[in-house]
């Protein structure tokens, strides 16, 4: 049985995150997971809009989609947070 104090006060400590992530913007604006107003219709709908025009220009679009159990626990935070794409692990 869980605390109910521990409860509290984990969602206090997961507000207080969040709003510092968003505050300081370390969130990139492709962040659709774990992001309030944000889910995977909103990462379709932006996948949709860069597809579309590729294919109406004739071009071939590939799209890969992996979903790992565990993914993020090797992931490396700093550049997750600094939302660099290019960045590899020191």
């Amino acid at each position: 049985m869980i605390n109910t104090g521990g409860k509290v006060l984990e969602k206090l400590l997961i507000k207080r995150i969040m709003h510092h992530l968003h505050e300081t913007e370390f969130l990139i604006d492709n962040q659709y997971g774990f992001t309030p107003q944000n889910n995977n219709i909103n990462a379709a709908m932006e996948a949709r809009k860069f597809i579309e025009p590729q294919l109406e220009r004739g071009r071939v679009v590939i799209m890969a989609s992996v979903d790992v159990n565990g993914d993020f626990d090797s992931a490396w935070w700093p550049a997750i947070l600094k939302g660099q794409r290019d960045t590899k692990c020191p």
